[in-house]
């Protein structure tokens, strides 16, 4: 080998190249001009050794989560349906977090590769793995559980390192988290282009007469009539044609009823029952009654016929009847339009000779009205899923007192109370006294039976109900009658329709995350900054160029290892030219060549 020479090994082959003199000393910041020739102006923006590109991740990031909750405070509330872009919510949403998250790892990944560098310059000593932890945090989730963890394991970490490495770990949680930030429940709003309709009235009034106290009611009445023996009343439902409505209160014309129960109060004269049997004769058994009622009305009970043969000892008589007796036979405009006393009975009765004195069991008496009044409805809420709110209900009545008054009917509140509506009332008199005489027609059944339906089908119908039921209904389907479109005097009173919609929710507490982890970064950016301001190192960052340097020979011209300018560095390195060569017992170096 020539002197001057000196022999390396090149990956397995051996070469040779000319020494230039010592290696040059890296603790200075000098290099040789001519290193500086052909550089300048290449890079007037320091990038690589500054923070410029971290602090603009860092404000992007800041700026995509300010966009963010804008965008999220003028979209929270509205309905979906109003949204009008190909684009969902939650896309937006998703990009504006991928763009945020992404900056500000960014900014995390610099400051972590600078702290492995800096946490050198102290006056500890550090572990040399610590360099790899580090540098491994830098690059991802896996390095920063492992820095984590490492506290466990004894090795010390500074806080901005750990504070780098938790960032970079519940960054995994910030694109779940934005996944739940928009939520789209259901919620019942006003359906403005919907009525809702409940029906009122404040009169009635029948043209179709024959003769003045005819009982030639309409024809939508007699239906109403009989519906309500047969008591299939249902309540005027209300008209919503969305799944909800509410209805205001109102107060309309309509017909009430009531029957009080007598039966206790009314005396009882029981006598020996007498007939062709001698056998009931002989035994003098007390099943001939007479009744008084409270008001002075007096009937009999009647016995249909045997339930059984009699014998010598037992008699067994059947009570099936009903009795009814008006108390205001024929129309009179100052009473109610049907009052009367009814008596109903079925069941059988065994006598015996020890108790043929008993007398017979008292049937249910009542004396029953019915008149018209005033009915007070509640506000009510409409919910298509449960019958019983389709109709208003009425939460307070008012007898109205009728008295003719020039061909008019007058109406006047009972017990001299006023008024529950402030608008009048208009009731035609000869549609009243035909009504009147109709329902008297049905419900008289002491023998006399007048115009109207035939009494005998009344039988069976409050043998079954009893008289309460059958007069409440009556007097409910009479109402919905008059209150129904039947009633050209009827009005109709708007509620509120209300239908389902969806709408934009942003459930605001799961974007605390994507906001602490940019707050988060921006925290170590700045204490980052200030450390290596304050230990006066070189913004090497994620580069390897100076680990290389320590094992680096170049020419003269070339000389790197002296500058502590990164954008220098990087600038000059891109000439350099190198292999990784092993000199003869000597450890690998990087050689230009």
């Amino acid at each position: 080998m020539s002197p001057g020479r000196k022999s390396y090994t090149f990956i397995g082959k051996s070469i040779s190249r000319p020494i230039h003199g010592k290696i040059p000393d890296y603790t200075t910041e000098a290099r040789p001009k001519e290193a500086e020739k052909g550089h300048k102006g290449r890079s007037r923006l320091k990038w690589n050794g500054s923070w410029l590109w971290e602090i603009g991740a860092v404000l992007l990031s800041i700026i995509c989560l300010a966009l963010l909750v804008a965008f999220l405070a003028k979209i929270h509330g509205t309905p979906y349906a109003s949204w009008q872009y190909t684009v969902s919510p939650n896309t937006i949403v998703s990009v504006i977090i991928t763009i945020a998250k992404a900056s500000f790892l960014v900014a995390v990944s610099a400051c972590l590769s600078q702290l492995k560098w800096n946490q050198y310059r102290g006056a500890t000593s550090k572990p040399l793995y610590s360099m790899q932890a580090v540098d491994q945090a830098s690059r991802g989730p896996w390095g920063s559980l492992d820095i984590l963890f490492n506290i466990f394991t004894g090795i010390r970490m500074d806080v901005l390192t750990l504070t780098g490495a938790s960032i970079t770990v519940l960054a995994l949680a910030v694109d779940p988290f934005a996944q739940q930030i928009l939520a789209f429940p259901e919620r019942t709003v006003l359906a403005s282009n919907e009525t809702a309709l409940v029906r009122s009235t404040h009169g009635y009034n029948f043209t179709g007469h024959l003769t003045r106290w005819s009982g030639s009611i309409s024809d939508t009445m007699v239906s109403s009539l009989l519906v309500g023996l047969a008591q299939h009343t249902d309540p005027l439902a209300s008209q919503c044609p969305t799944s909800t409505c509410t209805f205001p209160g109102f107060i309309s014309l309509g017909f009430c009823s009531h029957c009080e129960d007598v039966t206790k109060d009314t005396k009882q004269v029981c006598g020996p029952w007498s007939m062709s049997d001698p056998t009931a004769y002989s035994l003098h058994v007390h099943g001939y009654c007479n009744y008084t009622t409270p008001n002075g009305v007096h009937f009999m009970g009647e016995v249909n016929a045997d339930a059984v043969p009699p014998t010598e000892e037992d008699v067994y008589l059947t009570y099936d009847y009903v009795y009814t007796d008006l108390l205001n036979n024929g129309t009179s405009y100052d009473s109610p339009l049907l009052y009367f006393v009814a008596a109903s009975e079925r069941r059988v009765v065994h006598w015996t000779r020890q108790n043929r004195t008993a007398p017979a069991p008292k049937p249910s008496i009542s004396i029953c009205r019915m008149y018209v009044c005033e009915q007070q409805f509640s506000p009510s809420r409409y919910i298509a899923t449960d019958s019983s709110t389709h109709y208003s209900k009425i939460s307070h009545t008012q007898e109205l007192i009728t008295s003719y008054n020039e061909k008019a009917i007058k109406l006047t509140p009972a017990n001299g109370a006023e008024f529950l509506s402030k608008d009048p009332y208009d009731l035609d008199a000869d549609t009243l006294s035909d009504l009147e005489f109709t329902l008297q027609g049905v419900f008289n059944l002491s023998g006399n039976t007048q115009n109207g339906l035939n009494s005998m089908n009344f039988v069976p119908i409050m043998q079954k109900r009893g008289i309460n039921e059958t007069m409440a209904s009556i007097a409910a389907s009479l109402t919905n009658n008059i209150r129904s479109t039947n009633n050209p005097l009827g009005e109709n009173l708007q509620g509120e329709a209300f239908k389902s919609e969806s709408f934009i929710d942003v459930r605001w507490p799961w974007i605390i995350l994507p906001m602490c982890a940019t707050l988060g970064s921006l925290v170590l950016l700045v204490g980052t900054l200030m450390m290596s301001k304050t230990q006066k190192v070189v913004l090497w960052k994620d580069s390897i160029i100076p680990l290389m340097m320590s094992q680096l020979q170049t020419t003269p011209e070339h000389e790197i290892s002296s500058l502590k300018d990164v954008n220098k560095v990087n600038v000059l390195s891109r000439d350099i030219r190198v292999s990784l060569i092993q000199e003869e017992k000597e450890p690998l170096t990087f050689t230009e060549i």
